[in-house]
């Protein structure tokens, strides 16, 4: 990341160095955000913005060599509230590199469950000394709760056009967000596997705004093995939190889609190699009944 790719975050974080008033806390609110959010951590941890020390410090947070630098990642799987208590253990300690700076990062906040997110407000209320810094990440902003909101600067990061499109498909869109490339983006969407969820996502948004429990059994009894009901609770988690699929009239609200997304990133984030896909499918349905009913 550079002034370029990111000017607004530049600029703020170059006028806040020059003026020595660094927050001890920012959420990042955008579409691959963790890249500016470790450029900020190296920002903040050398109190400079200049490329080839923060290319350095990048550098240590990716290979694990920077023992002060903690990234919480809440794309791979739900924050927990045993991995905050065992930041906070470890960042009682004093700073141990040269810059007397200790930062973490939680990537995709909103994906954190509520015990671990009364950890982190108490975590960032009171840190160890001056030399603790926190540094959010969301892409929905209105999944993050107000608490976290208020204690931290709030910036939107500039949008990357090589990651969003203009369009309102949401399968073009999905398939941009977890493409790296035209060819993966382009064999993501011609997958027949894939097809098949994405016909049944069509059918399932459809049938739950005309009648929830028709719309239910026909995920219960749809039989998806567990990579097919992986990719299709991740697409609806996508589809709910950026508010791509317009034809769900009846139940539509921000407070609605907000339960809806708890209970699918919930339901994700408990697929393992053991797990029973349909008792999985049945809890699901089960919660879902209850918000929609």
């Amino acid at each position: 990341m550079n002034k370029n790719n990111q000017p607004t975050l530049y600029k703020i974080i170059e006028n806040s160095i020059h003026e020595n008033k660094l927050s001890h806390a920012y959420l990042l609110v955008g579409n691959n955000a963790l890249n500016s959010a470790k450029w900020l951590a190296a920002s903040i941890m050398t109190h400079s913005t200049e490329t080839a020390l923060l290319q350095e410090r990048l550098e240590a947070f990716n290979n694990g060599s920077s023992v002060d630098f903690v990234l919480i990642d809440g794309s791979e799987a739900t924050i927990k509230k045993e991995a905050i208590l065992k930041i906070q253990e470890q960042f009682n300690k004093t700073a141990l590199e040269k810059f007397n700076q200790k930062v973490v990062i939680f990537h995709q906040c909103h994906q954190a469950s509520s015990s671990a997110l009364n950890s982190i407000l108490k975590f960032v209320e009171e840190p160890e000394g001056q030399t603790t810094s926190f540094i959010f990440t969301t892409d929905s902003l209105q999944l993050v709760m107000p608490t976290i909101q208020s204690r931290c600067v709030v910036i939107t990061l500039d949008t990357d056009q090589k990651t969003y499109e203009d369009t309102d498909d949401w399968k073009l869109r999905y398939a941009i967000h977890q493409s790296d490339s035209q060819e993966q983006k382009d064999q993501f969407l011609a997958d027949q596997n894939n097809q098949d969820v994405f016909q049944f996502i069509d059918y399932f948004f459809d049938e739950l705004d005309k009648n929830v429990d028709v719309a239910l059994v026909g995920l219960q009894t749809k039989n998806f093995d567990s990579k097919k009901i992986s990719l299709f609770f991740s697409i609806i988690c996508y589809i709910l939190r950026e508010g791509l699929y317009g034809r769900l009239k009846t139940y539509k609200s921000i407070e609605i889609d907000s339960q809806l997304y708890l209970i699918f990133t919930n339901l994700l984030s408990k697929i393992n190699p053991s797990t029973n896909i349909n008792l999985l499918v049945d809890e699901g349905c089960y919660r879902i009944r209850e918000v929609l009913k």
